[in-house]
C-alpha cells in the first residue's frame, strides 16, 4: 500500500434506538442504507469537522442547515451502551474502538434539519453570540475606562 494510511468509516443514517428498556440497538427501516468513507489518512489525523462535513458531502446536505448527531453502541461496555461522538476526542476513541475481531461498531448518523433543531439551535447561537458579547462589552467597557481617562486628564 506504499506506506499510506487508510481509514474506512461504515455509517448508517435514518434509523432509530430501541427505547424499551432494553440494551440500546440501533433498528434500521428498509428504505435506509449504509454509507461507507474512505480516509486516505492515518485515524489520529480524522478530526470531528472533517468527519461531519465528509458525511454532508456524502450525503449531499448542507452543514448549515443541518446537525448530524453522531452516535455508537460501544462494543467495549456490558452492557452495551450508545456512546455520542461530538468532538475529537470522541472520534479517535471511537475509530480506536474495536471487538475481539478488530471490528469497529458502524457510526449511527442522525440528521436534524433546522426545523427540528428547535430551541437547541437557539442555545448554542445564544450561548456563542453572549459569550462574543461579553469579550466585546469587556473591550467596550476599557475603551470606556480608557475615554473617561482622557477626559478627567483635560
Amino acid at each position: 500500500m506504499n506506506g499510506i494510511c487508510y481509514t474506512n468509516i461504515l455509517f448508517e443514517v435514518g434509523e432509530y434506538y430501541s427505547e424499551n428498556g432494553e440494551p440500546p440497538r440501533w433498528i434500521p427501516r428498509e428504505e435506509d442504507r449504509s454509507y461507507s468513507l474512505l480516509f486516505k489518512t492515518s485515524m489520529e489525523e480524522i478530526s470531528h469537522s472533517v468527519l461531519v462535513e465528509r458525511i454532508c458531502r456524502k450525503l449531499a446536505i448542507d452543514a448549515c442547515t443541518s446537525k448530524l448527531k453522531l452516535s455508537y453502541i460501544s462494543m467495549v461496555f456490558k452492557p452495551r451502551r450508545r456512546v455520542f461522538v461530538v468532538d475529537d476526542e470522541d472520534v479517535h476513541a471511537y475509530l480506536n474502538s474495536m471487538d475481539k475481531e478488530q471490528c469497529r461498531s458502524v457510526l449511527n448518523v442522525e440528521v436534524l434539519l433546522a426545523s427540528e433543531m428547535g430551541s437547541s439551535v437557539g442555545e448554542v447561537n445564544n450561548a456563542g453570540m453572549l459569550t462574543l458579547y461579553a469579550e466585546r462589552e469587556g473591550t467596550q467597557e476599557e475603551a470606556e475606562k480608557e475615554g473617561t481617562q482622557e477626559e478627567a486628564e483635560k
